[in-house]
């Protein structure tokens, strides 16, 4: 894949004599945002409470001790009687090691919640900033546009007597103007929007938000559509949570076919009656004997669970596959159009309108071909920033579907045309 990268930066108006922060990278606001994240700390804190009920699960019962006094009577001697039992309950061979397969798989489950939500929230900073940084360089030329039209508007108006023809150019320059301004409030909500988001995520006290970079991508070539498949069908969040459903499903149908068995419990016992001296010392196994029920509907019902699940997870395979190829298909596509406006295109196209203007106002160029080619300009601008924004969307939706665990990574990678699974 050949990419080229070349960066923009956004520059914000500070105060006057303020000193001019130092702009955070990408890797810092999505690091902040991920220490941030009550979310992920929520999802965290489930990891521990499951890892403890996998210790939990592989514990013994406790003993038990039973102590009981009574008067007794032998002919006309009288006493106490005092028996004493100490018991251990015991799981029926199997049982513990199903109820740690469950709370193992549960485990899983958990830690796939954790991957999930934290390749979601690195997805939406990354397209948080893109968002950010393009709106903010739309915003700024349409300022510039705004001061050629306006030079243009104060031209036309020092004209004391005009023709027909001057009268219609000015409506339209108005009427472009009047556009252009709706066009920068529009602009201007957008990127406040985008920064309050950002700086919600990164945190409002992270240095420089506004002096954000954030590269510009050319465009890439083809794609390794069989190696992304693969990383598909491996990481993908949801398949993982859902092999981890199956396999809680299957220890617990496993569990329940062995709970038809009861669990014995050992004991021993020790009596002595003082009334005529005698004593007793043993011990025995104590077991419920299945005859009323041996949890057949309940190991039916498990059964059926795990059927449910595994067709669940034979359709979320299927949707995963689907949603690869057409990501990678809409991705390509978006390459293209990144590949159709280029930033040296774009800056080319930019430095055209400002020569149509001077040419302009010394008298060598009409007006009307002058707004044309300063709308189609725009016109152009905005597609090529469009392409950039359906680019990185495209490209952080394909990592998301195979759970990328280190975004900041895979950006350079796929930036730099060195991994990413492109070729």
């Amino acid at each position: 894949m050949t990419v080229s990268v070349r960066s923009f930066v956004l520059l914000v108006a500070l105060v006057p004599g303020a000193a001019r922060a130092a702009a955070p990278s990408l890797e810092t606001i999505m690091a902040r945002a991920q220490a941030r994240s009550e979310s992920l700390a929520a999802l965290r804190a489930r990891v521990e409470e499951c890892r403890e009920a996998v210790r939990q699960a592989r514990g013994w019962d406790n003993p038990g001790l039973g102590v009981s006094v009574g008067a007794s009577q032998a002919g006309v001697a009288r006493g106490t009687a005092i028996e004493t039992t100490v018991s251990q309950p015991l799981s029926f061979p199997g049982k513990r090691g199903w109820r740690v397969a469950v709370a193992d798989a549960e485990l899983d489950l958990a830690r796939a919640e954790v991957r999930r939500g934290e390749t979601g929230l690195a997805v939406s900073t990354l397209r948080l900033a893109w968002e950010f940084a393009l709106r903010r360089r739309l915003a700024g030329l349409t300022t510039a546009r705004q001061a050629r039209l306006e030079t243009v508007q104060g031209y036309l108006a020092g004209r004391l007597f005009p023709s027909p023809q001057r009268r219609a150019e000015r409506q339209i320059v108005e009427l472009r103007l009047r556009e252009l301004a709706a066009a920068h409030l529009e602009a201007d909500a957008a990127v406040a929007s985008a920064a309050s988001h950002l700086a919600f995520l990164a945190g409002e006290d992270e240095p420089g938000l506004s002096e954000l970079t954030v590269p510009w991508v050319e465009g890439a070539t083809r794609w390794d559509a069989g190696g992304w498949s693969v990383r598909l069908l491996d990481g993908n969040p949801d398949l993982a949570a859902q092999r981890a459903v199956v396999a809680a499903a299957r220890a617990a149908a496993g569990l329940a076919r062995r709970e038809a068995w009861p669990d014995p419990t050992l004991f021993a016992v020790s009596s002595r009656n003082s009334a005529d001296g005698s004593g007793m010392l043993g011990a025995g196994v104590e077991v419920a004997l299945p005859f009323l029920n041996r949890n057949r509907a309940g190991h039916r019902r498990q059964l059926a669970r795990l059927d449910a699940e595994e067709h669940r997870l034979d359709a979320i395979v299927r949707q995963v596959e689907s949603e690869g190829a057409a990501a990678r298909v809409e991705l390509d596509a978006a390459q293209s159009q990144a590949r159709l406006y280029s930033e040296a295109f774009l800056a080319d196209l930019e430095a055209g309108v400002v020569e149509a203007d001077r040419e302009f106002q010394r008298g060598r160029l009409d007006l009307l071909v002058y707004l044309e080619l300063d709308g189609q300009a725009a016109d152009a601008a905005r597609r090529g920033l469009e392409a950039q924004r359906q680019a990185v969307d495209r490209w952080s939706a394909l990592c998301e579907l195979a759970g990328v665990p280190d975004m900041a990574a895979a950006l350079v990678e796929f930036l730099a045309g060195s991994g990413g699974g492109a070729r």
